[in-house]
C-alpha cells in the first residue's frame, strides 16, 4: 500500500500524522484536489429561497460544512468499495479534510511526492469513521463547530447543511440537515451510536508523474441528498434529523448519487 509523504494545505483544514511544513520541489509528483458545490446544475446560491426539493419543499441553503477521510487513488476500475485491492491504490493515510462551501479561504488541497501511476478512480469516506471520530480532537474553530453534544453521542458531524424551508403551513423554519453518527436510545437516554460514514468511489482517469500534475474537482450536487433512493420531505423529517438514526440513515443512503468528478 502506497502512502502520501508530503502535502501543502491550500483549501481544507487537515488533521494528519504528517507535517505540512515541508519543502516541495518542482520534481515532486503533484496532485490537487478541489471541491465545488452545485444545486440543480449551477453553483449554490446562499441565503435565497429559490430551491425546491423532490418532495416539493421550497428551501434555501445557509451553509455546508463537511469532512472526508480515508482518501485513495485507485489503479483499478471498480465501483464496489469492498473489492478494492489496497496494493493497487495510493493512500493519503490519516489525512482528514474539512470543507466550508461558503468560504473562499478553503479552496483546494495540494499534495506532493505521490507515487506516479495511471489512476482510474478516487475513493474516500464521507465523514469520519468511528476510529477517527473522537470527541474533543478539534479544540479550535471552525472544526470544533462540527462537534456533536456528548448527550447525543459525541464525536463530530460528517456534514452540517444549514438550510431553511417553507413548511406546509407557509412558515419559514430552520432545517438542520446534519449527518453523523446516529444515536441509540434507551428510555430517552443515548446509550450508543451507529457509524453512518460511507465510502464513495468515483471513476476518473488521470496520470501522475513529473510532467502530469492533475487537478481533480469533486462536486457535491446538493439536491441529490434529498431524492434518491429516499425522498426527504422536510415537513415529515422535521428540523433536526441528528437525533433520529432512521432519518440519518435514509439521508446517507442518498449519498451514493451526490458526488461527481471532473478534471
Amino acid at each position: 500500500m502506497k502512502k502520501i509523504t508530503n502535502y501543502i494545505l491550500l483549501f481544507f483544514c487537515i488533521t494528519t500524522i504528517y507535517s505540512c511544513e515541508q519543502d516541495i520541489t518542482e520534481e515532486s509528483n503533484m496532485f490537487t484536489l478541489k471541491f465545488k458545490h452545485l444545486c440543480n446544475g449551477t453553483p449554490v446560491v446562499f441565503d435565497t429561497l429559490i430551491y425546491t426539493n423532490a418532495a416539493g419543499n421550497p428551501y434555501m441553503i445557509r451553509n455546508i460544512n463537511w469532512f472526508i477521510s480515508e482518501i485513495r487513488l485507485l489503479e483499478e476500475e471498480t465501483t464496489d468499495p469492498n473489492s478494492v485491492n489496497e496494493n493497487n491504490s495510493f493512500s493519503f493515510g490519516r489525512i482528514i479534510l474539512y470543507a466550508d462551501a461558503k468560504s473562499d479561504i478553503y479552496n483546494k488541497a495540494r499534495f506532493a511526492d505521490i507515487d506516479g501511476g495511471n489512476f482510474k478512480a478516487i475513493m474516500f469516506t464521507f465523514g469520519l469513521p468511528d476510529k477517527e471520530n473522537i470527541s474533543d480532537r478539534y479544540p479550535e474553530p471552525p472544526r470544533c463547530d462540527m462537534a456533536i453534544p456528548e448527550d447525543a453521542g459525541g464525536g463530530y458531524h460528517y456534514m452540517k447543511l444549514d438550510a431553511e424551508w417553507l413548511s406546509e403551513n407557509d412558515t419559514l423554519k430552520p432545517m438542520n440537515f446534519y449527518l453523523g453518527r446516529g444515536p441509540i436510545y434507551d428510555q430517552g437516554n443515548v446509550v450508543g451510536t451507529v457509524d453512518n460514514s460511507f465510502r464513495v468511489i468515483i471513476p476518473v482517469h488521470f496520470t501522475i508523474d513529473n510532467s502530469n500534475s492533475p487537478v481533480i474537482q469533486i462536486t457535491m450536487n446538493v439536491e441529490d441528498w434529498f431524492r434518491n433512493p429516499n425522498i426527504i420531505n422536510f415537513d415529515t423529517y422535521g428540523e433536526e434529523i441528528m437525533f433520529n438514526q432512521s432519518a440519518i440513515r435514509a439521508a446517507c443512503e442518498n449519498g451514493a448519487d451526490v458526488f461527481s468528478v471532473s478534471k
